[in-house]
């Protein structure tokens, strides 16, 4: 195709020629490549390092390797047990050191550096320790004291044992006639079946007392807020057990070491914080496990793997939160029946039990006579007849036993 250069001067056409003609194959022009880059640490351990430098703004290395020897610098909590995670092992530092210095990376700088320092994994353990030691101190003291704070009050509540005693007259009624109408104990989470009693008008014990005896259950008022921070007596032992393994094998080792830096950096913590152990923390933890057992052993509980503190809160937790439900529901009846009175223009006539109607109401069905009972308050209406002598429940010790 002829090309008209005058029509088309703009247009550089020799340059167009050079950039698009097709370049010979046997070119001797040297073409530049990328070095290649030696890899030595895994991908994800390199960025955990290199997130971790970034994180705590530790751009220099020797300056960090300075503040994790200097056991007065500030590194907080959060940046020591980060640090932790990625403290070299001793297969990686040798992986590092067979590789030539020229083709280390940042992560590699830092194996190496901290791999220097002596005894460096003891020394952050410690450092963790050290910064944590007052926080977990006082959130242990406080777990502990309030624990023994539960107990005290379910063993001396005054409600929780007219609870049960009026519980166990009742359960000595139902089953009049019978071994289990001969009872002198029953087990405590008995009270989270009171709803599962009914009686012919669908009514369920737990409703019953609720409405004849809420004195009975003034124990939920105080009881409610000391559980609500769900301490656990169980995991609380072991993570006491575990923090205080590491205090008493920190020292051990401590012992052990000759390195005069480190004795003199970290000795007097352990030795310190050993003591305050030993006098402020352990009394509290024995006194708190002799508490648990004489409680279980009132409330007729001999094996703890069974039944323990923490179950015996479960219990009363649940309990609460019928309670608390069973109250819900009379006030949603309560308001219905005022709805309803309202609607066929009922006047409200206050209704007197004589006692010609109460000989109408006992019959044979003892659960029907036992509304009746209740609703006047009668509890202790089980006819005179041998106990066992045994030791009364919650020891309300003015039981008759004849």
């Amino acid at each position: 195709m002829d090309v008209n250069t005058k029509v088309d001067s703009h247009i550089n056409f020799s340059q167009l020629e050079d950039f698009f003609k097709a370049s010979s194959e046997n070119s001797n022009t040297p073409v530049t490549t990328k070095a290649k880059t030696t890899t030595i640490l895994s991908c994800n351990r390199s960025i955990a390092i290199n997130v971790f430098l970034k994180k705590f703004s530790f751009t220099d290395i020797p300056s960090f390797v300075k503040v994790l020897q200097d056991s007065t610098s500030n590194l907080n909590s959060e940046c020591l047990r980060m640090l932790l995670k990625i403290l070299p092992a001793d297969d990686e530092i040798i992986l590092v050191h067979d590789h030539p210095r020229e083709v280390w990376a940042i992560p590699e700088e830092f194996i190496h550096e901290v791999g220097l320092i002596s005894f460096y994994d003891f020394r952050v353990r410690t450092r963790i320790l050290i910064t944590e030691f007052d926080e977990t101190f006082n959130d242990f003291k406080r777990k502990y004291e309030k624990i023994i704070q539960i107990i005290d009050f379910l063993q001396h509540d005054i409600s929780i044992k007219q609870l049960a005693r009026s519980l166990l007259s009742i359960g000595d009624f139902l089953n009049y006639g019978s071994y289990a109408g001969n009872a002198f104990g029953f087990r405590l989470d008995v009270f989270n079946q009171l709803q599962d009693i009914r009686s012919s008008d669908n009514k369920n014990l737990l409703s019953v007392m609720l409405e004849s005896s809420p004195e009975h259950f003034k124990f939920i008022d105080t009881l409610k807020p000391m559980l609500a921070d769900d301490i656990q007596l169980k995991l609380v032992k072991l993570d006491y057990a575990d923090w205080k393994k590491k205090i008493d094998e920190g020292l051990k080792q401590i012992n052990s070491i000759e390195d005069k830096q480190i004795i003199e950096q970290y000795k007097p913590f352990y030795e310190q914080s050993n003591r305050k152990l030993e006098t402020s923390l352990n009394p509290l933890v024995n006194q708190c496990e002799t508490k648990e057992k004489f409680l279980m052993k009132e409330l007729g509980e001999t094996d703890l793997s069974e039944f323990n503190y923490d179950s015996c809160c479960t219990v009363f937790r649940q309990l609460i939160e019928k309670v608390e439900k069973e109250n819900k529901e009379r006030e949603k009846r309560l308001v219905s029946n005022k709805i309803l009175a309202n609607s066929v223009k009922l006047s409200t006539k206050k209704l007197t039990v004589t006692d010609n109607n109460m000989n109408k109401a006992a019959d044979d069905n003892f659960m029907d006579s036992l509304m009746t009972e209740l609703k006047q308050k009668k509890f202790t209406t089980v006819p005179a007849r041998r106990r066992r002598a045994c030791l009364d429940l919650l020891n309300t010790s003015d039981r008759e036993y004849k």
